[in-house]
């Protein structure tokens, strides 16, 4: 060996063996070789650190050729730039990972000819960056990967589509109504629910797929090499059946159902962040066709999706601007044909589209929250207007103008206050307003509702039930609620005349409600052979385009002051 002038001779001198620090040598062994180093001592430091059995019988051993390798990534540049460039790096060990500095030392021509190394023990904060890149990645409750950890590998899923002519499915599944567990057995139950579910779904995955949690409740998952849309829909429906399998949880059992949203990536071009969107569009869609279903993404629904995130935009324009008008249905006495109030419907004059009904926009307004400010604004102007009426002399008997409400809006707190405040600032009789609220939301939550009612019967407003016979509930819980009129569906009074099924459940809601007080309207009359079975079988008031459309407050005040009155054999005024 041809040991450079200038070299360490630390076999001779053993003054690295007093070093504390874990310390080590790496040598030139050829100066015809630059690249040919070896590891030529290891103070007792060094070795104590690596070598805790005494297994390593050379300092060779003890900093493997695989080590001396990567330190010349950082070396090479200093041999042939003659500049003492300092490298650092981490070599990891069985059960040890170390950190490395190394300084090179130069002969008098300039070579790098030894390198000195200290080493420190970084075993500790190497499993703490592994914990927190692993709890960066995944999720803490489950162990699945992530939101991030998904869209990385959708990315690159989606990169290699075209290079292996290959096709991805990503499936998103949403556990449907999964906030009654939390609500009625808590949330240490939920998540117990949450871990059962993540180990079902994963345990139908086909080899190499990948599924994230990336929500409370919701979970991603990556197919790699689908078939065909039908091979990834037949992939959510397996997770789908794993998940309605019974679940013990709390001392009960429980049967859940979820919904999935499929869609395919067939080109490297697909974006992540749009497919995401577009399984989540999808999944939506499974949800409103009646959930416990899987649905595949198609273009006509990125159409809808878009048309429905231009109409929400404009929603909140609109609720700013005051971009809705009132429009007015009688509420006519079958009896004697005269009116006895009016309906408040509300409209939507949209720049563009026109006129919007408001089943166009009041389902959109219900899930954005939006409906709470407009239905302030639609009280108070209907308020309004029932004050004008009255201040006007038009009206020449009493009678009520009926608002509906929203499940957002009869939950929400300021509710009770908006409606005493709309009425006291209009001056007219709290009685002269009724509020509908459906059979379906009241059956949401009972207690809630009836408490709510309560106070707005305190208030002396009217109180109806909408669409009655749509929403199961009982005659027991009908008795404890304090409403003053029962609307009979639409959906029953068109089958008048024509299914003897409708017409003995109108007969029946019609002796119910007398029976208890209360007065009983029949909605959606179209023709005349309806409103005379409904007056036949004793029904109150009827509304209808027999009657009248909905009209703006102008035509109905106008009608109002005529006394107008139908006649229902020759349905003349």
């Amino acid at each position: 060996m041809n040991v450079p002038t200038g070299a360490i001779d630390v076999m001779q001198h053993g003054a690295f063996d007093r070093i504390p620090a874990p310390t080590f040598v790496l040598e030139l062994i050829d100066r015809h070789e630059p690249n040919a180093f070896r590891c030529s001592y290891v103070n007792p430091a060094f070795r104590a650190l690596v070598d805790a059995d005494g297994s390593m019988t050379s300092a060779q051993d003890c900093l493997p050729s695989s080590a001396v390798l990567l330190a010349w990534q950082y070396l090479e540049a200093a041999v042939e730039s003659r500049t003492a460039i300092r490298f650092q790096d981490r070599l990891t060990y069985p059960g040890r990972v170390l950190e490395l500095v190394v300084d090179p030392i130069f002969d008098r021509d300039g070579r790098a000819v030894q390198f000195i190394g200290c080493a420190q023990d970084a075993t500790n904060t190497a499993e703490l960056a592994a914990q927190l890149e692993f709890a960066q990645r995944h999720d803490v409750l489950t162990g699945l990967a992530n939101r991030t950890t998904l869209h990385e590998r959708l990315g690159e899923a989606i990169s290699h589509t075209d290079i292996f002519g290959t096709t991805v499915g990503l499936i998103l599944i949403d556990v449907d109504d999964f906030s009654v567990i939390n609500d009625s057995l808590g949330h240490e139950a939920g998540d117990e629910v949450i871990v059962a579910l993540a180990r079902r779904v994963e345990s139908v995955l086909r080899f190499g797929d990948l599924v994230a949690r990336i929500g409370g409740d919701e979970f991603g998952v990556i197919c790699h090499d689908v078939e065909s849309r039908e091979a990834a829909l037949n992939v959510a429906q397996r997770m789908i059946e794993s998940i309605a399998m019974p679940i013990a949880v709390a001392g009960t059992e429980l049967v859940l159902h979820a919904s999935a949203g499929v869609v395919l990536a067939e080109a490297a071009g697909d974006d992540p962040h749009r497919l995401l969107r577009d399984a989540d569009v999808a999944l939506l869609n499974a949800k409103r066709q009646g959930r416990n279903r899987v649905a595949g993404f198609d273009s006509e629904m990125r159409v809808e999706a878009v048309t429905r995130l231009d109409l929400e935009q404009d929603l909140h324009r609109a609720v700013q601007n005051q971009e809705f008008r009132m429009v007015y249905q009688p509420l006519v006495e079958l009896a004697t044909g005269e009116i006895a109030g009016f309906e408040a419907l509300v409209r939507w004059e949209h720049p563009t589209r026109g006129t919007l009904s408001p089943i166009e926009f009041i389902p959109l307004a219900e899930q954005t929250g939006l409906i709470v400010e407009l239905g302030e604004w639609i009280i108070v102007e209907v308020c309004n207007q029932a004050a004008q009426w009255q201040h006007s002399g038009r009206a020449l008997r009493p009678f009520v103008t009926s608002i509906n409400l929203s499940a957002r809006q009869l939950a929400h707190p300021d509710l009770i206050g908006t409606v005493a405040g709309a009425i006291a600032q209009a001056g007219i009789n709290p009685s002269s307003i009724e509020l509908e609220i459906t059979e379906s939301i009241l059956m949401h939550d009972p207690v809630l509702a009836t408490t709510i009612l309560h106070a707005l019967r305190a208030l002396g407003v009217r109180l109806a039930i909408d669409d009655f016979g749509t929403g199961h509930s009982s005659l027991g819980y009908l008795k404890q609620l304090p409403v003053h009129c029962l609307k009979i569906d639409k959906s029953f009074v068109d089958g008048l005349g024509i299914d003897p099924d409708d017409a003995a459940i109108v007969d029946a809601v019609v002796s119910m409600g007398h029976a208890l007080g209360l007065s009983v309207t029949a909605e959606g009359i179209e023709t005349v052979q309806q409103r005379l079975l409904l007056e036949e079988l004793g029904c109150d008031l009827g509304q209808g385009f027999y009657f009248a459309k909905p009209q703006p407050a102008s035509i109905s005040g106008t009608l109002v002051a005529r006394a107008l009155r139908w006649v229902a054999h020759n349905q003349a005024a």
